[in-house]
């Protein structure tokens, strides 16, 4: 669609540290894990306004997060936010990049099965794949800016190998590849993503990984208030 352009959601951050900084609060927000996808299909079905930024956010996001190489894309690093009765789609957690990935992860493209869903049923997945490949288009043509300008800011400041860097990017934008041919590949990873296994592995190990928590919690306070009753017992003794 000519008339639309793809955006990706930016929030502050700011490095107190090597090892520590501040992220911007974005309050009404929802992970993809929580969300109800359902609730977007009459801002998609109908044109206008809360169509176009659904559509815009989640294909500069997704592209946006190709080019940088995101990993530990679970449904708890996707975001849906409403604003104003409008949803934008955003991601957080950027630890690893460049490709670097966690033990158990999935591609950097990860569209949550609920939103392909509902935008396939609204007749929006083509749009969305069209965008998505315009906004590869626009950055691969600035590929050697983005290069420097990530070598600059993870390499000069934030310790990353210069060659990962690079390596990274030449993958990511298919260098060795036609425009053509490059954003036929970008649209076909967009295409299989929600289905692969890598993602339904990754969402699978990370479900797993926070039931384990939970219940480690719950273990936690069901100990802590056993002792407290036993101190409080205790106290009641020593008083009688």
């Amino acid at each position: 669609p000519d008339q639309l352009n793809p955006v990706a959601m930016s929030f502050t951050v700011l490095p107190g540290g090597k090892d520590w900084g501040f992220l911007e609060f974005v309050g009404a927000s929802t992970p993809a894990r929580h969300f109800d996808f359902d609730t977007l299909e009459p801002s998609l079905a109908a044109p206008g306004e809360r169509a176009d930024t659904v559509l815009r956010t989640v294909a500069g996001s997704l592209v946006a997060g190709h080019v940088v190489g995101i990993g530990d894309r679970h449904q708890d690093n996707i975001m849906i936010r409403e604003i104003d009765g409008k949803h934008v789609f955003w991601q957080l957690d950027f630890k690893h990049v460049f490709g670097h990935k966690t033990r158990v992860d999935a591609r950097p493209i990860a569209v949550p099965e609920g939103l392909r869903k509902v935008l396939e049923r609204t007749g929006r997945w083509q749009e969305v794949k069209m965008l998505c490949s315009h906004a590869f288009l626009v950055l691969r043509r600035s590929a050697p800016l983005i290069t420097q300008m990530s070598r600059a800011l993870f390499v000069e400041h934030g310790g990353t190998r210069d060659e990962d860097v690079q390596r990274y990017l030449q993958h990511a934008f298919m260098l060795h590849a036609t425009e053509v041919v490059a954003a036929a590949e970008l649209v076909e990873e967009v295409e299989t993503s929600s289905g692969s296994f890598s993602k339904r592995f990754k969402d699978l190990t990370h479900d797993i990984s926070m039931a384990q928590k939970a219940k480690a919690k719950e273990r936690a306070e069901s100990n802590a208030s056993a002792d407290a009753l036993v101190l409080q017992g205790s106290f009641q003794t020593m008083d009688s």
